[in-house]
């Protein structure tokens, strides 16, 4: 009887331990009081603005915030509310700049950014001492479309906010939120931050059907903070 007794108790323990799995801790964000729809996960590794600078003195500066992420399948959508996403290189010779408010990003593909001319000498070495003539990710400039023929310095922009929405196969599986911000009262000198970045795991081995508005809600609230 007591063997049958100590079997039954470890099967109970068992159950209760297999148990605190995903479902639980989605119970546990929304005990803490968050008003989360779905499952997510913050994660340091999907951004990196290590690289990131940008210099009045320097406006060719190419140093990139990086994307990653593991599958290949994955696309960043970017977009940024202030300032422009730079694609620039030389054809022929001649130096040209493309601005964009909006990216689509292949994970592991990146834009390619060649900065010298085509002698095969193009690459910026990084701080790593790495060349690089590709980079996995996009370069910021504080240029705005005014009334000069193109886009210019925007010398009134102090702040500038990229959202990053992750998707597989039209899933989204991920969010981020970046943060360019002025180092110094006059906008020469710019850096930046990632204010969240979070992934939502599959649960039970399904996507979480997260939606583009409330992904766009939870992105608003944060740089709303």
């Amino acid at each position: 009887m007591l063997k049958k007794l100590l079997i039954l108790m470890a099967m109970i323990m068992l159950v209760s331990f297999t148990g605190c799995g995903k479902d639980d801790e989605f119970a546990k964000q929304k005990d803490s009081g968050s008003d989360m729809q779905f499952l997510e996960r913050e994660t340091e590794d999907m951004v990196d603005c290590l690289w990131f600078i940008w210099e009045v003195a320097a406006n060719t500066n190419m140093n990139p915030i990086i994307l990653k992420h593991s599958d290949e399948n994955a696309i960043f959508e970017c977009t940024v509310d202030k300032g422009h996403f730079v694609f620039t290189g030389y054809v022929n010779g001649k130096r040209y700049v493309e601005y964009f408010k909006s990216l689509v990003l292949k994970s592991g593909d990146g834009l390619p950014f060649p900065i010298g001319p085509d002698d095969g000498s193009c690459c910026q070495p990084y701080p790593d001492g790495v060349h690089r003539c590709g980079i996995d990710g996009f370069v910021w400039w504080p240029y705005e479309i005014g009334p000069y023929p193109g886009p210019s310095l925007d010398r009134e922009i102090r702040q500038a906010f990229v959202e990053i929405v992750l998707k597989i196969d039209n899933n989204i599986i991920g969010y981020a939120v970046v943060e360019i911000y002025s180092a110094d009262e006059y906008g020469h000198e710019f850096m930046a931050r990632v204010l969240k970045s979070a992934l939502f795991p599959k649960i039970d081995g399904e996507y979480q059907n997260v939606t583009q508005e409330y992904v766009k809600t939870i992105i608003q609230r944060i740089k709303n903070k």
